[in-house]
């Protein structure tokens, strides 16, 4: 069994991956590994469970999202370029939105 840097299998890096583009909402990632995927021959049930995963993980990352712009946050000195404004807001960029630029 062949191993990339991080002392993970091919397979190993494929489920993170898919599992990782899932839940970051990447359709093109997500058809990337697919397809590596199926390159690295993985069975259909490992792919199904790093594709669930990925989806729970989405699920709970929106819900905590939901939550927080709940709560209310002081205005300090109306600056509107903080974490926090960008939360009040509803800021939301995909983590690879960059990579499909």
């Amino acid at each position: 069994m062949s191993t990339n840097n991080h002392g993970l299998s091919q397979q190993q890096t494929e489920l993170v991956a898919l599992g990782a583009s899932v839940g970051a909402g990447c359709q093109p990632c997500v058809d990337y590994h697919l397809k590596a995927a199926r390159t690295a021959e993985l069975a259909a049930d490992r792919v199904r469970a790093a594709i669930t995963t990925g989806q729970l993980v989405a699920a709970q990352a929106a819900d905590s999202r939901d939550r927080s712009r709940r709560i209310t946050i002081p205005d300090q000195g109306g600056d509107r370029g903080s974490a926090h404004g960008a939360i009040e807001r509803g800021d939301d960029s995909p983590a690879c939105s960059a990579a499909h630029a």
